[in-house]
């Protein structure tokens, strides 16, 4: 009697652990699925990249970089702040630390009012961001 009851308590435990597992997967699948960028999404954020890169004021260069990150993770369905979209999303960018470095300038600028961004920051913080558009879908291989 008492290997029947083991035996049995193992098959239970065993069928809710492959039904919790199902679970999980399916909500990963509908709930969380992340969006897709559109054509039009991606020539948009495409042209708002080139209008920033055009301007020569380095902290709004770099502020609206953050802020087209942003809205481009809201796109793939990520709420919060973005540093909250950072964290949930980090499987998509190749180089993570060095993208929370550009998004920790930005901070910088917004928060402290005599902060100087050298040439060589400006350049390293705008190739993290166009590095994440890239990681992201927003410039795509020419075929």
């Amino acid at each position: 009697m008492p290997d029947t009851f083991w035996s049995s308590n193992a098959v239970i435990i065993f069928i809710a652990l492959f039904i919790i597992f199902d679970v999980l997967i399916l909500l990963r699948i509908f709930v969380f699925k992340k969006a897709k960028l559109s054509s039009g999404d991606v020539k948009y954020f495409q042209g708002v990249w080139s209008k920033i890169l055009t301007e020569h004021d380095a902290k709004l260069q770099i502020l609206e970089a953050d802020k087209l990150l942003d809205k481009i993770m809201m796109k793939y369905g990520y709420k919060g702040s973005l540093g909250e979209k950072l964290k949930k999303g980090a499987s998509h960018f190749h180089d993570i630390d060095g993208l929370w470095a550009a998004h920790k300038c930005r901070n910088k600028i917004a928060h402290e009012l005599h902060y100087q961004v050298s040439i060589q920051e400006r350049r390293r913080v705008l190739q993290q961001f166009e590095r994440a558009f890239k990681d992201l879908g927003i410039f795509r291989k020419q075929s």
